[in-house]
């Protein structure tokens, strides 16, 4: 090690073998001035958290199962956010329009709205766009109609249910992670809460005569199946849904679609169950018409 002596200038030579932790003091053989010297301490790569991992970031989780809500909420606690929590559409957009979340986990099929419904309204609110959203795809049938999407209606992230455990950390702390997160959150009170779609077109309800759990089990899935695979149409097509709804063209220029729709519904459900409420037809209805309503505003 070479010192430069800060009295002289003289250059001193010293062995780093015999410089101890503490350092040694060494006299400047030209001007006897008395130097303490140390070694070097080399600088550290600094260690800073991925921006991901901020403590008390806000992570909307909402699904109709307080299971899987619960799983989810088991991870992140881990990592330090905070989350919320809902069971259907309209809570969650309003949980968003409210508290102003970091991140929306939605699932594509909730209750009252459908996930990408909400992904597509608060991406075109400018006092949301600090909100990423992650949509949660639903896996039914290994002959689904689900083909490479179009469009995600604006989500910052998708994941397949099956894979949403072991993906959903790291789909958040990457989105999370991305610059665009840096935004500046608008107070709420600048503009009237987003209109909610209006709700459901009729009741989809079990006859009257169905009294057994079985049955009624039956008609949740038909119901829960026909509602997934409307949702599935509408988030691969997304152009084509709104064009043959601005122009009552929605049946025909979906033909091919709908008609595999029917296909896989009549495969799944009973004729019986299927001559009582044909809730395939309901779903369509009911997402045509709050579509429509969406398009207007």
């Amino acid at each position: 090690m070479i010192v430069l002596c800060p009295k002289c200038k003289s250059k001193l030579k010293i062995d780093d073998l015999k410089i101890k932790p503490e350092g040694i003091r060494v006299k400047c053989p030209r001007c006897s001035n008395i130097l303490l010297i140390k070694k070097k301490v080399q600088p550290q790569p600094s260690v800073t958290l991925p921006s991901a991992k901020r403590a008390g970031a806000k992570i909307l989780i909402a699904h109709e199962s307080a299971i899987f809500r619960n799983n989810i909420k088991n991870i992140l606690f881990k990592e330090g956010y905070v989350v919320l929590e809902s069971q259907d559409g309209a809570n969650a957009l309003k949980i968003i329009e409210e508290q102003q979340p970091d991140v929306a986990v939605l699932d594509v099929m909730l209750a009252s709205m459908f996930g990408f419904e909400i992904a597509e309204m608060v991406k075109k609110d400018e006092r949301l766009k600090g909100t990423k959203i992650i949509l949660i795809g639903d896996v039914y049938d290994k002959t689904r109609l689900r083909r490479e999407p179009q469009s995600y209606y604006g989500a910052d992230g998708y994941i397949e249910k099956p894979n949403v455990l072991s993906n959903v950390l790291e789909t958040i702390n990457k989105i999370l992670s991305a610059p665009s997160l840096v935004v500046e959150k608008k107070p709420v009170e600048d503009k009237p809460p987003v209109a909610l779609p209006p709700g459901v077109l009729r009741p989809a309800v079990p006859p009257q005569n169905v009294a057994s759990d079985e049955e009624m089990q039956e008609h949740e899935r038909a119901k829960r199946l026909a509602k997934l695979i409307v949702s599935d149409i509408a988030l691969y097509n997304p152009k084509i849904v709104d064009e043959g709804i601005k122009n009552n063209t929605f049946f025909q220029i979906l033909d091919k679609d709908i008609k595999q729709a029917h296909k896989l519904y009549n495969e799944k459900v009973t004729e019986s169950l299927r001559k009582k409420t044909d809730y395939l037809h309901i779903a369509f209805e009911e997402f045509i018409k709050n579509k429509k309503k969406q398009l207007e505003q």
